[in-house]
């Protein structure tokens, strides 16, 4: 059985990507579910933030390079969500959304 989940949403743009943070707080999200890092952030902002949610090094490694520099990664730790919040990410307009769940394994949904 699995604990958590995390919706990753890579985003073209940061500035769709703040919005998508804002309606996931609008549909209930905690604000400490939560993740936002730009493109500008670099490889080590974007493997902190998914392993700090939960997602395995190795996965979270894969993402390093794959946020645009204008652009940003949404991540969210949800127990029960996922669902919601993928729809949200993707209504937001994220050019990407997957969800890792468990210890590192990460599955496409998008």
């Amino acid at each position: 059985m699995v604990e958590h989940q995390v919706v990753i949403g890579v985003f073209n743009d940061a500035a769709p990507a703040r919005e998508a943070v804002e309606a996931l707080r609008n549909a209930g999200f905690a604000g400490t579910q939560i993740g936002l890092v730009t493109g500008h952030g670099g490889a080590p902002a974007v493997t902190g933030l998914l392993e700090g949610l939960g997602v395995g090094a190795e996965d979270a490694g894969r993402y390093a390079g794959g946020v645009p520099p204008d652009g940003a990664l949404v991540a969210l730790r949800t127990d029960e969500r996922a669902d919601e919040a993928r729809d949200v990410l993707q209504g937001g307009g994220a050019a990407a959304v997957e969800t890792a769940s468990g210890v590192g394994a990460v599955t496409d949904l998008a």
